[in-house]
C-alpha cells in the first residue's frame, strides 16, 4: 500500500503555531530568568563589614572624638559670641543712662546746686555696672580667643588624621571591590551552572528532534535559554571578554548554519530533493542539470530562459516512451513496473496507478 506524506497545514494553523511558540518562548524565558534572578539574590559582601574587619578602628574613633570636640568648641564659641552681643547691647544702654546722669550732674554744678545723694549714688552705680559689663565683655573675648585656638589645634589634628583615614578607606575600598568581584564571579558560575545545561539540552533537542512534531517547543526552549545566557554573560563578564565571546559565538553559529546549508545543497534532504524534482518537472527541465526536456509536444519547441515559447510547441499526443536527459544522461521517464505506463523516474509515485518506488537520487 502506498504511504502518504504529511499534509501541508493551513495558513491559519501555521500562524497559530508560530504565535503559541512565541508565547511559549516568552514563558520559558520568564521561568529561567526567575531562577537566575533568585540566584542573584544571594547576599554579597557589605562595605561596613569589610571596614569593621580590616579598617583602623582606633583611627576612626579618634577622628570621631576630635570631630565631636570640634563641634563642641564651635558651640562654645557661638555661645560666647551670643553673650558678647547681649553685653554689647546692655553696655550701650548703660552708656546712654550714664551720659544722661553726667549731663544732669553738670547742669546742677553750673547752676550752683549741689547734686543730691541719690543722683550721685545712681551715677556711681551706673559707672560700676558699666565697668563690670566691660570686664565681662573682655572675658568673653578672651574665652573666644582661647576656644578658637583650641579649635584650630583640633582642626589641624583632624586634617593630619584625614590623610591616614583616606589611605585606610582606599585599602578598605580595594578589599571590598576584590570581594565583590569574587562574589560576582561566584554568582555568574552558579547562574551558568544552571543555564548552560539548560541551553545544551535545548540545542540537543533541536539538532536531534527538529524534524519531529513538537519541534517548536524545542526551539522555544533553546531561544529562551540562549537569551538568558547572553544576559548573564553581559552582566557579569568583563566587556573586553564579552566582545570576544560574542564574536566567537557568532562565528560558531554562522559556521554551523553555513555547514548545514552546504550539506543541504550537496546532500539535500529527501523532502527538499523531491520539491526540487517537482518544480523542475513542472518547468519541463531536467531536475539534475536543468536542461530542457524535449519530448512529446515540446520536442520541436523554441526554448527561452523562462521555458518553451508559447505557441512554438507542436500539437500532438504526449510522448509515452521512456526518456533520458541528453545533457547529463539521467533517466527522467521509464515504464512503470506495475501498469506499464511511462512514469516520472525521479518522483516516487506513478501518475497512472499510484505505485510507489524509491525515487532515484542524482
Amino acid at each position: 500500500m502506498a504511504s502518504t506524506s504529511r499534509a501541508h497545514a493551513p495558513r491559519l494553523h501555521r500562524l497559530l503555531i508560530w504565535f503559541l511558540a512565541s508565547v511559549l518562548t516568552l514563558l520559558f524565558y520568564w521561568a529561567v530568568d526567575f531562577v537566575v534572578s533568585d540566584i542573584g539574590r544571594i547576599d554579597g559582601p557589605q562595605r561596613e563589614d569589610v571596614r569593621d574587619e580590616i579598617g583602623d578602628a582606633a583611627l576612626r574613633d579618634e577622628l570621631d572624638s576630635l570631630q565631636e570636640q570640634q563641634a563642641d568648641l564651635q558651640t562654645q564659641i557661638s555661645n560666647q559670641e551670643d553673650i558678647q552681643r547681649v553685653l554689647s547691647r546692655s553696655t550701650a544702654e548703660l552708656r546712654s543712662t550714664m551720659d544722661q546722669l553726667i549731663d544732669l550732674h553738670r547742669l546742677d554744678i553750673e547752676a550752683g546746686v549741689t547734686p543730691t545723694d541719690e543722683r550721685q549714688q545712681a551715677l556711681a552705680e551706673s559707672q560700676s555696672l558699666f565697668i563690670a559689663k566691660q570686664v565681662e565683655f573682655q572675658l568673653a573675648s578672651e574665652a573666644i580667643g582661647k576656644q578658637s585656638q583650641e579649635q584650630r589645634t583640633v582642626a589641624a589634628r583632624i586634617q593630619a588624621l584625614d590623610e591616614r583615614r583616606r589611605d585606610d578607606d582606599e585599602r578598605v575600598h580595594e578589599e571590598f571591590e576584590s570581594r565583590l568581584s569574587r562574589h560576582r564571579l561566584k554568582l555568574a558560575a552558579f547562574k551558568l551552572t544552571f543555564v548552560l545545561p539548560a541551553l545544551a539540552l535545548g540545542a540537543w533537542l533541536v539538532f536531534t528532534r527538529r524534524k519531529q512534531l513538537y519541534a517548536p517547543i524545542y526551539y522555544a526552549w533553546l531561544i529562551a535559554t540562549f537569551v538568558v545566557m547572553t544576559q548573564v554573560m553581559w552582566q557579569y563578564f568583563p566587556r573586553a571578554w564579552f566582545k570576544y565571546i560574542a564574536v566567537g559565538a557568532g562565528i560558531a553559529v554562522v559556521t554551523l548554519f553555513l555547514v548545514q546549508a552546504v550539506r543541504m545543497v550537496a546532500r539535500p534532504r529527501r523532502d527538499l530533493l523531491l520539491r526540487r524534482y517537482r518544480e523542475a518537472y513542472g518547468r519541463h527541465r531536467c531536475p539534475v542539470c536543468t536542461y530542457q526536456i524535449v519530448r512529446g509536444p515540446l520536442k520541436h519547441a523554441v526554448w527561452t530562459a523562462k521555458g518553451p515559447m508559447r505557441g512554438s510547441a507542436a500539437s500532438g499526443d504526449a510522448d509515452e516512451t521512456p526518456y533520458t536527459c541528453p545533457s547529463c544522461g539521467s533517466g527522467l521517464y521509464h515504464e512503470c513496473d506495475s501498469c506499464g505506463s511511462v512514469r516520472h523516474t525521479l518522483l516516487p509515485y506513478c501518475d497512472s496507478c499510484g505505485d510507489e518506488h524509491a525515487a532515484a537520487e542524482a
